[in-house]
């Protein structure tokens, strides 16, 4: 069976040293990654700001002043709403990791500064996932967890950012769903929830089912059916092509 490759669009691979040379892939969105390791190690959670101007500044049903701390309040409650939510509010007190809200932040976890801006024009349902799955990040980072080309072989270093993104867009899934966040469109949500669905009609309760989901995506990210968002290849030829240049000199 085939299936449509899914564009990546609601991540972006992350460089953490350099961008990439003139003919390369343009892989560096966190600014403030300054990394020894010149590798990709990430896959970056962005939330969908709201419409702009085409001079950047907010549209015209922006409000026209933010209360940031009312935005703050509203964004950790629908986070202690929900179990993983919750779980992402420790993991960000455990880790020291600094919030704030600023109009037209990135919305990105800076490992440099241990730091989490999110953009104060987006919607709180967004907003709190976005928070989930940053700090999420932040954990991988302190706990050392994510891939690096330079000390692993080529076929381990593929399929372990294969499910480091795999991971990322189910978190993602089960996020925007705990928080009913509708615009947000994980890549291969839509098969998630067909496995689920049809795990739950085989008589398999809710936690077989969700593992299905989980198989059924992971299945996915390594047989191809998601591509980068900037490059159009299918993830395991990105990340072996990152690999083949780490390794080229």
């Amino acid at each position: 069976m085939t299936y449509e490759k899914q564009p990546l669009d609601a991540f972006e691979a992350v460089d953490e040293a350099e961008r990439a040379p003139a003919g390369q892939p343009e892989v560096d969105r966190d600014r403030a990654a300054k990394a020894q390791s010149a590798e990709l190690n990430a896959l970056a959670v962005e939330a969908r700001a709201p419409e702009q101007a085409a001079d950047g500044s907010p549209g015209d049903g922006e409000a026209g002043a933010l209360d940031l701390d009312a935005l703050r309040a509203t964004v950790e409650a629908l986070l202690d709403s929900a179990p993983l939510g919750a779980a992402a509010r420790k993991r960000r007190k455990r880790y020291g990791v600094s919030l704030d809200f600023a109009p037209g932040a990135a919305g990105l976890y800076d490992a440099d500064g241990n730091a989490l801006v999110l953009d104060a024009r987006c919607d709180p349902a967004l907003l709190a996932v976005d928070y989930v799955c940053e700090i999420d990040r932040a954990r991988r980072h302190h706990e050392g967890r994510t891939a690096h080309a330079s000390e692993m072989q080529r076929a381990d270093y593929v399929d372990a950012r294969l499910l480091e993104a795999a991971e990322g867009a189910l978190l993602m899934i089960e996020a925007a769903e705990a928080f009913a966040a509708a615009d947000v469109r994980p890549p291969l949500a839509v098969e998630y929830r067909a496995a689920y669905a049809a795990a739950r009609a085989a008589g398999d309760d809710p936690a077989q089912a969700r593992a299905a989901g989980r198989a059924r995506v992971v299945q996915g990210f390594r047989g191809g059916e998601v591509c980068a968002g900037n490059t159009g290849e299918s993830l395991p030829a990105y990340f072996g092509a990152w690999w083949d240049r780490v390794h080229a000199d």
